[in-house]
């Protein structure tokens, strides 16, 4: 049997979260498709009503670029609301998870038990769907879900849970 004492902070869920793009508004992975597409159509739509207004051609297309750059500032900004609603959610859980004063793996051969304050949870490890071994966490896919992360226990802790989960665990990715 190994116990794994856990110290989990906010920076370290919102670290894990808010990484590859997605701490940026504008240009993360959700909006920027539709920041490149807004800025290209502003620009076509400006230079198309320039035209219009000195040579008085291509009205309709002037204003269909426009509509077409209305419509995308509209689906940038509903994409934009998403983001900043997980964002907030993320932040969220973050706070409620940093709230234990102690929380503890202990892992066996038959099943890896996680407690903390208010909170105790025994899985089977013929329970688990999936395990996700990453290099800063370990995701494990049973009746809940569990994310541990390397900074929020020893270096040493983390290297022997990924060896543990690797051997009680089948389908690892």
């Amino acid at each position: 049997m190994i116990e794994i004492k856990i110290n989990l902070t906010s920076s370290d869920i919102e670290a894990s979260f808010f990484k590859d793009g997605y701490e940026k508004l504008f240009f993360s992975p959700i909006t920027k498709q539709y920041t490149i597409s807004c800025i290209a159509l502003g620009g076509i739509s400006i230079l198309t009503r320039t035209i219009f207004i000195f040579t008085n051609h291509i009205e309709k297309l002037s204003e269909l670029f426009f509509i077409i750059f209305i419509i995308y500032i509209v689906l940038l900004v509903k994409q934009m609301f998403t983001l900043l609603k997980w964002k907030k959610s993320v932040k969220e859980y973050a706070v409620q998870n940093t709230k234990h004063n102690t929380s503890k793996l202990i892992l066996s051969n038959e099943a890896f038990s996680f407690f903390s304050d208010e909170m105790e949870v025994i899985e089977k490890w013929s329970t688990v769907k999936r395990v996700e071994l990453k290099e800063n966490t370990v995701e494990i896919f049973a009746s809940q879900d569990f994310i541990f992360f390397k900074s929020s226990m020893l270096e040493g802790e983390f290297t022997i849970l990924k060896d543990f989960i690797r051997n009680h665990v089948s389908g690892i990715e």
